[in-house]
């Protein structure tokens, strides 16, 4: 386990050698959000566009008119549902009531796209996200009706998980102090525990919307975990969202696992697969670990969640810093780890959580990129790189708390440090008389 926390403290170091060549991708750019040079989408891909909740006018009517001019979509991917495949004016019809499903047409008349949906104005709405997959050059948008909710990933009651000397454990039976499987360093590599420190997501009852993963290895068992949880896939470097998945990918899996031997392998498995369906539960569940992975039903899965849904932009923006999403939030828990590590008390109490179960140091973290999300580039990576240095100095402390060797060695590093500076940078007082003191003036020569 020295390795993956090391591995992730380099990491988060070399990141801030990205800043210099970030600012000058800054200044390179006149308009990050120009796609082409006339603002015409490319064809044959998704891309979004995120209008805030405030823009929604407080009472119900037709408000087309936020919509008409010319909007240039932003490249992303396709969040729920099927993106529309014409070339077609907006008209955007908001109606109040409590129904949050979407219903759209296409107007044989105009030819217009008529979306209306119906749903409560509550602070748990925050975004109304708009997908396309143009076909054809348009003015105006083509719209999916979607809205992000207040809800972070995390995964049903009934997964499993591998808890160490007591086998397959379901998410709503786990407690903070069990150990349980995570990803090794390298896969060659017996199976590594690591203890729940904590949880992200934590509420029995919440109603969720899960995306089904089935895979070949589990045909009638499915992965069940919301759309925005990261997770490990066959050609990613890093964790993708889990609503990028498609039949046919490969996923990560555990040769230790409820449907595998009891043993582990010398390669890298991986299973495919083969539908994926939607389900609503009740309960959510989203354990942390100090490696920021977890194993659930045999697969390889990240501990953590997108926010590319609310800060489409700081998502942009991490690969300046050679940085990914799950370096993000592994980055930004530094300190609660901490908190949690020192005294797990702190991780138990009710107050942590807000009144949907959701930590409330993720809420704070989440509206700081909302907030960031907002502001110009050159704001958002001064912002990125100020909050890296902060959270770089909670990485160290992590790293000496958690280690015993770094803990044994940190008084002698200090001591030559000292010894060090002082050689380097100051003179006791008797060498500084020595140094001033004069000499006998020399005779002139006659």
């Amino acid at each position: 386990m020295i390795g993956i926390n090391m591995m992730g403290f380099v990491r988060s170091v070399l990141s801030f050698l990205g800043f210099l060549a970030a600012i000058d991708h800054v200044l390179a750019q006149n308009d990050v959000k120009k796609i082409n040079a006339n603002n015409v989408p490319m064809f044959g891909a998704p891309y979004y566009h995120h209008i805030p909740w405030k823009e929604f006018p407080e009472d119900e009517g037709l408000i087309a008119d936020s919509f008409r001019e010319p909007i240039v979509l932003q490249p992303g991917i396709s969040i729920g549902g099927q993106s529309a495949k014409v070339g077609v004016s907006l008209v955007y019809q908001l109606t109040a009531g409590t129904d949050s499903s979407a219903l759209c047409q296409i107007m044989d008349s105009s030819g217009a796209v008529v979306c209306s949906r119906t749903f409560d104005m509550d602070s748990q709405h925050e975004t109304v996200t708009i997908c396309v997959t143009p076909t054809a050059p348009f003015s105006n948008l083509v719209v999916l009706c979607t809205v992000s909710t207040n809800n972070i990933g995390c995964f049903s009651e009934d997964m499993t998980v591998q808890v160490e000397q007591r086998g397959a454990v379901a998410m709503k039976d786990l407690s903070t102090g069990d150990r349980i499987m995570v990803e090794p360093a390298r896969h060659d590599q017996p199976p590594v525990y690591q203890s729940v420190y904590g949880f992200g997501h934590y509420h029995p009852s919440v109603p969720m919307e899960y995306l089904q993963i089935y895979t070949y290895d589990s045909p009638r068992t499915a992965l069940e975990l919301s759309a925005s949880h990261l997770i490990y896939a066959k050609g990613h470097s890093e964790p993708i969202r889990a609503d990028q998945l498609q039949n046919g990918d490969l996923l990560l899996r555990s040769s230790l696992s409820d449907h595998h031997r009891s043993d582990y392998n010398t390669t890298v498995l991986y299973t495919e697969i083969v539908r994926i369906d939607r389900a609503n539960r009740d309960g959510a569940y989203l354990p942390l670990t100090s490696a920021g992975t977890i194993v659930v039903n045999g697969i390889y899965t990240s501990a953590y969640v997108s926010i590319s849904e609310v800060a489409p932009d700081i998502v942009e923006r991490l690969p300046w810093f050679s940085a990914s999403e799950q370096d993000l939030f592994h980055w930004w828990l530094a300190p609660y780890r901490m908190a949690c590590l020192s005294n797990n008390q702190l991780c138990r109490a009710v107050t942590a959580f807000d009144d949907e179960g959701v930590l409330q140091w993720l809420n704070w973290g989440k509206d700081l990129a909302k907030f960031g999300n907002r502001q110009t580039p050159w704001v958002q990576g001064v912002g990125l790189s100020v909050t890296f240095a902060w959270l770089l100095i909670w990485i160290v402390l992590e790293q000496i708390f958690l280690y015993r060797w770094l803990q044994a060695i940190m008084p002698w590093l200090v001591l030559a440090s000292y010894y060090a500076w002082q050689r380097c940078c100051c003179q006791s007082p008797k060498q500084t008389g020595k140094s001033l003191r004069q000499q006998p003036p020399k005779l002139k020569s006659q």
